[in-house]
C-alpha cells in the first residue's frame, strides 16, 4: 500500500539512501575507531570501509538523483557536467583515501613525527592533498552536483500542475533525511578542516537556487515543497548551517571530532 504513493515511494527510498550515507562511517569509528585505530596490514579498517562500501554509496546517492532529474530532462549538457562531477568527486575521494591512509597510518597508529620520522616536504605534500586539494575537490563537486539535480528536477517541475499526493509521514520522512545530510556534511567538514570554506559554499548554493526560483514566485515555494528531492536538498543545505551554527556555540569552535578521541603526533 506504502509503494503505491509515489511520493512516499521517494521518501522512503531516500531515508534509507541516507541511513547508508551514514551508518558505515560511524559503526567504523564504533568497532574499529579509538585513541588508536584498528588497522588491516598498514590500512585502517576506517579507510577500507571509506574506500569500498562508501564509494558503492556515493553512486547509489548521485545515480538515484540523476534518475528523477537530469535523465528525466533528457538534457545532454546537464548529463555531460553530471558525469565531469561525479567523475571529479570520485577521483577526490580516492586521493583522499590514499593520502589519508598513509597520515592516519603514519600518525594516530605509529605515532611517527614530522621532521623526525618523516622528512617535512613529504609531511607537507601528504597533508596538502589529504587536507586540502582532495576536500576542495570533494566539496565543490558534490555540491556542484546537488545543485545540478535540484535546477533539473525544478525544470521537470514547474512546467506541471499535478503534483504527488503527500501525507505527514512524507514530511517526517523527508526531515529526517535532511537532518542526518545536512549534519554529516556538517561534521564532513569540520572533520576535514574546511568548515569556513563549506559554509560559505552552502551559503553560494542556497542563495542560486533562491535566485534562479525567484522568478516563479510563489509557484516556486509549492514546488519545493511539495517534492522530495527539492525539499531534501534545500533542507539539507539549510540544516548544515544551522549544524554549523550549534557545533560553533557549544564547543567554541570547530575542533575536529577525532580530535576528541584520537592521539595526533603532527
Amino acid at each position: 500500500m506504502i509503494m503505491k504513493n509515489e511520493s512516499l515511494r521517494r521518501s522512503v527510498e531516500l531515508f534509507f539512501i541516507a541511513i547508508m550515507f551514514i551508518a558505515p562511517p560511524l559503526l567504523a569509528e564504533v568497532f574499529f575507531g579509538g585513541e588508536v585505530p584498528a588497522v588491516l596490514w598498514y590500512i585502517r579498517w576506517i579507510d577500507i570501509i571509506d574506500i569500498t562500501i562508501m564509494t558503492i554509496v556515493y553512486f547509489i546517492l548521485f545515480i538515484y538523483l540523476a534518475k528523477h532529474s537530469i535523465d528525466e530532462t533528457k538534457n545532454i549538457l546537464f548529463a555531460r557536467i553530471f558525469t565531469i562531477l561525479l567523475s571529479l568527486f570520485i577521483g577526490g575521494h580516492f586521493m583522499h583515501f590514499a593520502t589519508n591512509a598513509i597520515n592516519t597510518y603514519a600518525y594516530e597508529v605509529r605515532g611517527y613525527k614530522v621532521g623526525q620520522d618523516i622528512p617535512n616536504d613529504i609531511a607537507t605534500v601528504l597533508y596538502f592533498l589529504d587536507e586540502d586539494l582532495s576536500h576542495y575537490i570533494m566539496f565543490i563537486s558534490m555540491f556542484a552536483l546537488l545543485l545540478v539535480i535540484f535546477i533539473s528536477r525544478f525544470q521537470i517541475l514547474i512546467k506541471g500542475e499535478n503534483f504527488h499526493e503527500r501525507i505527514k509521514l512524507n514530511d517526517i520522512l523527508d526531515t529526517s533525511t535532511s537532518i542526518i545530510f545536512g549534519v554529516a556534511f556538517a561534521i564532513s567538514a569540520i572533520e576535514a578542516r574546511k568548515a569556513y570554506f563549506v559554509i560559505l559554499l552552502e551559503i553560494i548554493v542556497l542563495a542560486i537556487i533562491m535566485f534562479y526560483s525567484y522568478k516563479f514566485e510563489k509557484k516556486s515555494i509549492k514546488v519545493i515543497n511539495q517534492d522530495t528531492i527539492l525539499r531534501v536538498i534545500f533542507m539539507s543545505f539549510s540544516l548544515s548551517l544551522l549544524t554549523f551554527l550549534a557545533y560553533y556555540l557549544y564547543f567554541g569552535g570547530f575542533i575536529e571530532p577525532s580530535e576528541m578521541f584520537r592521539r595526533h603526533t603532527y
